[in-house]
């Protein structure tokens, strides 16, 4: 899915910059500059979107390996850190 939509939002950047050279000598230069970086905006949030999900996950992961590993609520505590609380969706204590 993510990689469905961040080719498409690359290949709107490349005809965006393909149109913004093609019209680079002529008064619409201004508004072909504005449309590729608009699109290259939206790949820099979709990928700062699938990167935070990325981290998120493996740090989800990384909380619930501490979780069976030790099995007992100390350790839990022990092991708790603000990202991992809110992958887990709890507390820190």
């Amino acid at each position: 899915m993510a990689q469905r939509v961040l080719s498409s939002d690359m290949t709107s950047l490349v005809s965006a910059m393909k149109l913004a050279l093609k019209y680079s000598k002529t008064l619409l230069d201004a508004e072909y500059r504005r449309e590729m970086l608009q699109a290259s905006h939206v790949i820099a949030v979709d990928s700062r979107n699938l990167l935070d999900t990325v981290d998120m996950a493996r740090r989800l992961q990384l909380y619930r390996t501490a979780q069976s590993s030790t099995g007992s609520d100390a350790a839990s505590d022990a092991t708790c850190d603000s990202a991992a609380a809110a992958a887990a969706e709890q507390p820190c204590e």
